[in-house]
């Protein structure tokens, strides 16, 4: 199996994994999607990491799966949980320091990986520990993160209209009011 058709099914399992993350985000808590992510993501590499593991191209396939699965998920919630937990009034703010951070690990990583290789490690080791931190995240964020509670837009809106204006005349300072 050629890595092309790899990286094809990854692909088509991420495209089909936004979709459903999307669906899912309509209808549940964004702590279920991002978790699954997480952990989809800890399986995948647990999957590839796993000792004496030899890739045959249907383990290879699985794997591409898991990982399309775990970036599709990801990018769903990563899109709507700024909003849902800071709300929007700094929203571009958040949203480039998560991007930065998300650079910076997926330059970090690879560098992580060969410098323990390098060490005396090997890639088992570093992938099932990469693996069991991502399943962590996982887990944290499906016991731990919970989202603020949010008003109606009806009752945000009647806080903040003021109350009609009244036209007052005479002396009395009172309400003009019709004579019938």
């Amino acid at each position: 199996m050629t890595i092309s058709l790899r990286l094809t099914i990854q692909a088509i399992s991420r495209a089909a994994a936004l979709l459903v993350g999307g669906a899912l985000l309509d209808r549940t808590p964004p702590r279920f999607v991002l978790g699954a992510g997480f952990v989809s993501g800890g399986a995948s590499l647990a999957w590839l990491g796993w000792p004496g593991t030899v890739l045959t191209p249907s383990k290879t396939v699985l794997a591409g799966m898991l990982y399309g699965l775990s970036m599709g998920l990801s990018k769903a919630a990563f899109a709507i949980c700024p909003a849902r937990f800071f709300g929007r009034a700094h929203l571009g703010a958040i949203q480039g320091v998560l991007q930065t951070t998300n650079v910076a690990s997926t330059a970090v990583g690879p560098l992580v990986i060969g410098v323990a290789h390098d060490a005396g490690a090997s890639y088992s080791s570093v992938l099932l520990g990469i693996a069991v931190a991502t399943a962590c995240f996982g887990v944290v964020s499906l016991l731990l993160l919970q989202a603020p509670q949010r008003r109606p837009a009806r009752a945000a809106l009647a806080e903040v209209t003021p109350e009609p204006v009244r036209i007052v005349t005479g002396k009395s300072m009172e309400p003009e009011r019709l004579r019938v």
